[in-house]
């Protein structure tokens, strides 16, 4: 897999979980509250989506950074290997 892949699937996941979060929110607007009670409202799903979309902005912001830095010196990017693959997924 290509460097410009690996930006390309990040994106698209990156696209998805923001997708899901917007859901999220639109259903927690959409819920009614009990006037006489706490009402428990689970914000656990939201929240690991969030930190999803957090790495994923980091992964992107770093790959395009190590690719412009490599093309600055004049170097060529090789394909990353399976193991960086496998920690950025």
């Amino acid at each position: 897999m290509k460097v410009e892949d690996l930006i390309s699937d990040f994106n698209n996941q990156l696209q998805k979980a923001n997708e899901d979060v917007n859901q999220l929110e639109a259903d927690f607007a959409d819920m009614k509250l009990n006037p006489y009670g706490v009402t428990k409202v689970d914000f656990t799903r939201r929240n690991q989506i969030r930190e999803q979309i957090l790495r994923l902005e980091g992964a992107i912001e770093g790959l395009t950074l190590a690719k412009a830095h490599c093309e600055e010196l004049g170097g060529t990017w090789e394909e990353p290997t399976q193991d960086v693959q496998d920690d950025l997924s």
